[in-house]
């Protein structure tokens, strides 16, 4: 799955209006670009998306690149990556990235979390905007401030 600018926009977009805020702006373009490269160089095995989710959601959180709304668009970002790749969470998700935001966030941990707690699914959905139709995505989002 290749994920673009403009769907983090996006995502954080919609996070934005859930959290009834006002709409964030994107803060670190070469930031975001320099993530979207990571992953990219990741292959895309089992392993790999592991690795790839891991990153997405701990480069967002060390390098915020919006100016609000960066934990739960990391979050939401790394369901939509993992759905997109072929994968859910089997874990009550919003506990669940409680329970990982709780603790020293790095690719390595944050993976190590992660492969347990995946499934492969049947059906992958790459339109990023179909996360938001879920509602524990929306309960997730509104249960991350930052």
């Amino acid at each position: 799955m290749r994920l673009t600018i403009e769907d983090f926009t996006y995502i954080n977009h919609q996070v934005q209006q859930i959290k009834a805020a006002p709409t964030a702006e994107l803060t670190d373009e070469v930031g975001l670009s320099h993530l979207l490269t990571k992953i990219q160089e990741t292959p895309a095995t089992e392993a790999g998306v592991v690795q790839q989710a891991a990153t997405v959601l701990t480069q967002l959180l060390d390098h915020p690149v919006f100016a609000a709304g960066n934990l739960a668009t990391a979050v939401v970002a790394t369901i939509a990556f993992l759905r997109a790749s072929g994968y859910e969470i089997t874990e009550h998700v919003p506990g669940f990235f409680i329970a990982l935001t709780d603790q020293p966030l790095d690719v390595t941990n944050v993976s190590s979390a992660l492969a347990p707690a995946l499934r492969e699914i049947e059906a992958p959905n790459d339109a990023i905007h179909s996360v938001f139709t879920d509602e524990w995505v929306l309960a997730t989002v509104k249960a991350l401030a930052d």
